[in-house]
């Protein structure tokens, strides 16, 4: 759990929307999920893995109206192929926990997800089709980030932004590439991007807001 001398991004409590709707912001995995995966129903009837009411809630109604009010949202390749892999594990997962053949009582581990692409091969055409589908609905509102100058700079600068962070590699690629054309803000649920400097993240994730208040790192 990140602790408040962890926080060096400001940070904005999206569930009190004082704070004016930025221009751009760029999206996490995380948040595309929330938003897009329309299966959540189906995976918690079968005893899956489904997010907590604050994120599908707080998170499509923060984009609802931040599209209003005329924000442009942007996102990675990077971060686009997180959400495909998101949505195919929770498609395997219901697979998985329906087949009468798992265990009772077990939990999908990441070896399971592994093993069920194999196990469940002939359904991976559907699934991968679904994934398509909620991709093709997110790039309708969401953007693609210009590419740094060259794969190298690409390479180094993220290095850069992960070095200093907590966050995974993903996050630092998101970081640098929105540090590049001067998007600053991120909307996600995900507190290690808290660990980034110079970024100011939106987020309902009560942990993170947590952090950031006693951090001194909460804007409103």
């Amino acid at each position: 759990m990140i602790s408040p001398a962890q926080v060096l991004a400001q940070v904005v409590d999206i569930t009190k929307p004082r704070f004016p709707f930025p221009t751009h912001i760029c999206v996490d995995a995380n948040v595309l999920y929330f938003v897009f995966y329309q299966s959540f129903q189906q995976l918690g009837a079968v005893g899956g893995r489904v997010p907590w009411q604050y994120q599908t809630r707080a998170y499509p109604a923060w984009i609802s109206n931040a599209l209003k009010k005329g924000t442009k949202l942007f996102t990675t390749p990077v971060v686009m192929g997180e959400f495909v892999q998101l949505t195919e594990y929770a498609e395997l997962e219901a697979f998985w926990l329906s087949d009468p053949t798992t265990p009772s009582g077990s939990k999908f581990s990441p070896l399971d997800r592994k093993d069920a692409r194999y196990k469940y091969w002939s359904h991976l055409p559907t699934i991968r089709h679904h994934a398509t589908t909620l991709i093709a609905s997110a790039r309708k509102i969401v953007d693609l980030l210009p590419k740094l100058r060259s794969e190298s700079d690409e390479m180094d600068q993220a290095m850069a932004q992960w070095g200093g962070s907590a966050g995974d590699f993903a996050d630092a690629l998101l970081v640098a590439n929105g540090k590049l054309v001067r998007f600053l803000d991120i909307l996600s649920d995900d507190a290690d991007l808290l660990t980034f400097d110079g970024i100011t993240v939106h987020t309902a994730n009560r942990n993170a807001i947590h952090a950031a208040l006693t951090a001194g790192k909460l804007v409103n």
